[in-house]
């Protein structure tokens, strides 16, 4: 047999063509794109979307994952009475979100805004973490809203004190959560809520919200964040799993993020 002879080329072409060939299956592409539209994040959603046996649909997933197309935890168990649990997410593109950020950050303070439906699970997650990732970058806020006014969600809390925040309930779905010496009061609040003439970079955490606001009044940038929701767990003995699996990706994300961050 022939040999690929790759060696001769770069080492960007070669993963770009590792991508290609990732991508060289059409149920792998409707599987990208479930997951690009948060049509399905759990295995059994996949079979739908799909056609394929579970088996299958778990092997494309394996191959997605490993060119690194895709982000999570491919699980083959959760508790007992519970869905076939795949919480993955898009990959984040670390250098266009890093240089608007650095970018903006020069011309004077800056507000994070990561934006989702509800403000009540992904957003508020990134909040907190953003809180605590970016505490030492001077001039840069964070904020989060939604579309639409609803609470925290009690699991979002209970998924930050699994982690070692320090969280108290000030009010229905509304938390005060502390950590090293930072706080926040997390409660769901709209764009209209934000303070007029801040200068922000948008972080778009799920589809919805992303195809629901066209415009962000002074976003500098949008980028898009998204993270599976993991609400479809909720009522479910998975559903604090679920939570901290998000949390830790979005403590992750941000920890990689600023780590491509350049304060001028």
């Amino acid at each position: 047999m022939g040999t690929r002879h790759t060696e001769q080329f770069s080492t960007e072409l070669n993963t770009t063509a590792d991508l290609f060939k990732a991508l060289g299956h059409p149920a792998r592409l409707a599987i990208v794109r479930a997951i690009a539209e948060e049509q399905a994040c759990v295995c059994g959603e996949f079979v739908r979307v799909t056609g394929l046996s579970q088996a299958t649909v778990s092997q494309h997933l394996k191959e997605l994952k490993s060119a690194g197309l895709i982000q999570g935890q491919i699980r083959r168990s959760w508790p007992p009475n519970t869905p076939h649990a795949v919480l993955l997410n898009p990959p984040k593109d670390f250098s266009l979100a890093a240089n608007a950020i650095s970018q903006a950050l020069a011309q004077g303070p800056l507000t994070l805004l990561f934006v989702c439906t509800h403000n009540s699970r992904r957003s508020q997650l990134a909040e907190a973490w953003a809180l605590d990732v970016f505490r030492d970058v001077p001039g840069l806020r964070v904020r989060s809203c939604g579309t639409e006014r609803t609470q925290c969600h009690p699991n979002t809390a209970s998924a930050l004190a699994s982690r070692g925040w320090t969280v108290t309930e000030t009010a229905p779905g509304s938390y005060r959560v502390e950590r090293n010496g930072i706080s926040a009061n997390l409660h769901s609040k709209t764009l209209d809520d934000l303070p007029s003439g801040e200068r922000v970079v948008a972080f778009m955490t799920c589809a919805e919200a992303d195809e629901a606001c066209p415009a962000i009044l002074g976003a500098l940038a949008r980028i898009p964040w998204r993270y599976s929701d993991p609400k479809i767990y909720d009522g479910t003995p998975a559903a604090l799993d679920a939570y901290v699996e998000t949390s830790n990706a979005v403590q992750r994300d941000l920890l990689q993020l600023r780590g491509h961050i350049n304060p001028r």
